[in-house]
């Protein structure tokens, strides 16, 4: 593979999902007449914009930093400039039902498990309490997501 990236591409991504996740979200607050949808959908924004927080600050700790370790096979580097270069958009939502907001929100949230567990494969055992301390609130996310789905449709 011969494109060069760094963690901090990688770290730059999880910022952009985390941001269409608290857009996301936030939205789905707004427009909801039910307040405990509404009060749900602002708890999850606000779960995203303090994700988003920590993913700026480490992006911006390992800008000039940790590269994409060179042992690494060229198919798994493939794969993780797929990932960086995935495109977050939920512009096919304009007025999501119920139903598929609460699809698209699980995808957010696996997406991002997803991520995390790339991330720390590379970041090995450092800042293993930060993705720690994450992937168990994102499960959470998840976990929430899935049961609220179950319940209400």
């Amino acid at each position: 593979m011969s494109e060069i990236f760094q963690v901090s591409d990688l770290l730059n991504s999880m910022v952009r999902l985390e941001k269409t996740g608290h857009d996301f979200y936030t939205k789905m607050a707004v427009e909801s007449a039910d307040a405990k949808i509404s009060s749900f959908f602002h708890f999850l924004a606000d779960e995203e914009k303090k994700h988003e927080k920590t993913y700026t600050n480490l992006s911006n700790e390992y800008k000039n930093g940790l590269s994409i370790d060179e042992t690494l096979d060229d198919n798994y580097k493939s794969y993780l400039n797929v990932l960086i270069r995935q495109n977050f958009a939920f512009d096919n939502l304009k007025r999501p039902t119920l139903k598929e907001a609460l699809k698209f929100s699980i995808s957010l949230e696996k997406d991002t498990l997803l991520y995390i567990n790339e991330i720390q494969t590379i970041f090995k055992n450092e800042k293993a309490d930060v993705f720690s301390r994450i992937k168990q609130e994102e499960e959470s996310h998840l976990k929430m997501l899935s049961e609220y789905s179950q319940k209400n449709l």
